[in-house]
């Protein structure tokens, strides 16, 4: 309690210490409780924030410098006292064992703070991918559907020629024997107050070269409602098309003629192209894959968030580890380089604590079923994560968190606007859609990007009002 011995003789003196050294921390931990009321009463905002950690730096230093000049300034005032010398060793001792630990939380938030601005953007920016910039990808087909229920493509017709006067015959239909009709056009209007993040997972790591996002996944928001929904993207899709005046659009102007996942790192090896797309802090590949997949479905993206593999491994054991509940037996793939342990063969049945390791296994597991249910247990891991986050492992664990985020992860989004992504994929409530784009709905091998752009359509239709899309 510094200044309390000295607040009699000296009031103003006393009360300046009492202030930094005991009102400043008590102060801090009212500030950041309530500044997480205002955020909607999210504690892992505050711990990704900035400011808190200047708070925390700033508190430190007030705390350790008041006590070391409350003791300093009695042992001036009792320089006369008896064992005046043997009292103040004692004093110095006690204190110097207690600044210690003082000065490892100062460390550790001057550590942090300068990781997440390497991490986090500050304040709102504009939307990664503007469709309304845009125009509207024309449809290679008008979708249709015909009279035995199959959507296939509009009718060709052949042209006849008649000569004056002649009765003009119907024209021919070439490959075609059911009656079409054409869809009617969605009204995207309703899809204003909906917010989309691309959430990226690359294959970056120790003895691998480049990065391709091998993981797509669409997470929109309604801002009005709260309601959410998830659209896994196929790494396969091809043909993605980009926005007309773009560099890429002018080097493929039929489509992109290697896999989705290959967009980010033909940019990231290209000067010519990391010069237009890197504008600011973003970086390009996700810069340049955001308009790729927002521009072939059809919907504007606000924000991207990438994720690296090795730097996945190593959050997941940050935050302790996660449980996922498997219906089946799981084989297990080969171990990635970065792996800290071998791998089981097998997974399950039954309810399973995976550290990063074997949670990565989990998901890039395909030697039972697929891609497509690969990307299904993206979309599950992602909700457990994102469910069983504790505040006591954050803040318990601090350090280790904060490192493993900036070893892992890149985004456009403010520190608030993660921790609200995370507080959203974890709220089973809120996630009301579960999509894939995979076959038989979708052939990413021979993409109708018209079909496509309706059903993301439809599914963010669903999210704003409540009904299920049927997907």
């Amino acid at each position: 309690m510094p200044g309390l011995t000295i607040v009699q003789r000296r009031r103003w003196l006393g009360w300046a210490l009492l202030v930094a050294g005991v009102g400043a921390p008590i102060g801090l931990v009212a500030w950041s409780l309530m500044w997480s009321l205002i955020r909607g009463g999210s504690r892992l905002s505050t711990l990704l924030d900035g400011r808190f950690h200047l708070a925390v730096i700033v508190t430190c230093l007030l705390l350790i410098a008041s006590r070391w000049f409350a003791v300093a300034e009695v042992v001036r005032r009792h320089r006369e006292a008896p064992h005046r010398v043997r009292a103040g060793v004692v004093a110095v001792a006690v204190l110097a064992a207690a600044t210690v630990p003082v000065g490892f939380v100062m460390a550790g938030a001057v550590d942090a703070r300068s990781t997440l601005d390497d991490v986090f953007v500050e304040g709102d920016s504009e939307p990664i991918f503007d469709l309304s910039a845009f125009d509207e990808p024309a449809d290679s087909t008008t979708t249709t559907t015909s009279t035995t229920g199959v959507t296939s493509a509009a009718p060709s017709t052949i042209p006849v020629t008649t000569e004056p006067g002649a009765t003009l015959a119907p024209p021919t239909t070439v490959g075609v024997t059911t009656t079409s009709i054409p869809l009617p056009p969605i009204d995207k209007t309703p899809l204003a107050s909906v917010r989309t993040v691309l959430l990226l997972g690359g294959d970056a790591g120790p003895g691998r070269t480049g990065l391709r996002t091998d993981s797509m996944i669409l997470l929109s928001v309604d801002q009005l409602s709260g309601r959410a929904g998830l659209i896994s993207i196929s790494r396969d899709l091809l043909r993605l098309r980009f926005p007309p005046g773009t560099p890429l659009a002018d080097r493929y102007p039929d489509g992109f003629p290697e896999l989705a996942n290959a967009v980010y790192p033909i940019v990231s090896r290209d000067d010519r192209l990391r010069a237009y797309y890197g504008r600011g802090d973003r970086s390009p590949g996700m810069v340049a894959t955001a308009q790729a997949i927002g521009y072939s479905l059809g919907v504007s993206i606000d924000d991207v968030a990438l994720v690296n593999m090795q730097g996945f491994l190593e959050l997941i054991d940050a935050l302790g580890g996660v449980t996922v509940e498997l219906p089946g037996t799981l084989s297990m793939p080969g171990n990635v380089p970065g792996a800290k342990h071998e791998l089981p063969p097998t997974l399950g049945p039954g309810t399973i604590t995976m550290d990063g390791t074997t949670a990565l296994g989990y998901v890039r597991s395909r030697h039972d079923d697929s891609d497509y249910q690969r990307m299904r247990r993206q979309r599950v891991l992602l909700a457990a994560l994102g469910s069983q986050i504790s505040m006591i492992d954050i803040v318990l664990r601090f350090s280790a968190v904060t490192e493993a985020l900036g070893n892992a992860l890149r985004t456009t989004m403010t520190s608030d606007e993660f921790a609200e992504l995370i507080a959203t994929i974890g709220d089973q409530v809120a996630i009301v859609e579960s999509v894939g784009l995979v076959p038989p709905l979708v052939k990413p091998s021979r993409p109708d990007y018209a079909q496509i752009d309706r059903i993301v359509a439809e599914v963010m239709l669903a999210i704003v009002s409540g009904q299920p899309s049927g997907y």
